[in-house]
């Protein structure tokens, strides 16, 4: 865009401006599409590598995708919602229900198996509790003495 003062332009010096801030428009907008395609494949990439190691998804911002509320993921998400339901026992079909109705389910091909791992890296940390249903499910729980009750879905380890 020339120098000159805005009001100093005729008619063809206003065209000339014209094109050329056309000009940049468009090559901004070029850079634009080129940067969010970018940004697609890396998030395809992480998307990839959460698949291949679940734990990943422990380390992933709240705040991943844009377009999304930010949320907990990976093993911080499942025990927000199994802390939410203090000393409740649950089965994975169960905390992959809460999970869905939050929103904060895995994008996996398998969210069961994602939650799964998150379940027993929270259980290898201590942060949870594991065990069996009278039939035979395997149950997950935090616990805390304070506020002691045995629920599962109706029913209580052995």
């Amino acid at each position: 865009m020339p120098d000159d003062d805005l009001l100093d332009l005729d008619e063809a010096g206003a065209r000339r401006t014209v094109k050329q801030l056309l000009d940049q428009l468009k090559a901004a907008r070029e850079a634009v599409e080129a940067a969010q395609r970018r940004a697609a494949g890396f998030r395809k990439m992480i998307d990839a590598l959460v698949e291949m190691f679940p734990a990943i998804e422990d380390h992933l911002p709240e705040d991943l995708d844009e377009d999304e509320p930010a949320h907990p993921r990976g093993a911080g998400a499942v025990w927000e919602v199994l802390g939410e339901r203090m000393n409740q026992w649950f089965t994975v079909p169960t905390i992959v229900g809460f999970l869905e109705r939050k929103g904060w389910a895995p994008q996996s091909s398998n969210p069961a198996n994602a939650v799964r791992s998150a379940l027993e890296r929270l259980v290898e940390s201590d942060e949870i509790k594991k065990s069996r249903s009278t039939t035979g499910s395997v149950i997950y729980r935090v616990y805390d003495q304070s506020a002691d009750g045995d629920l599962v879905e109706g029913e209580e380890p052995f």
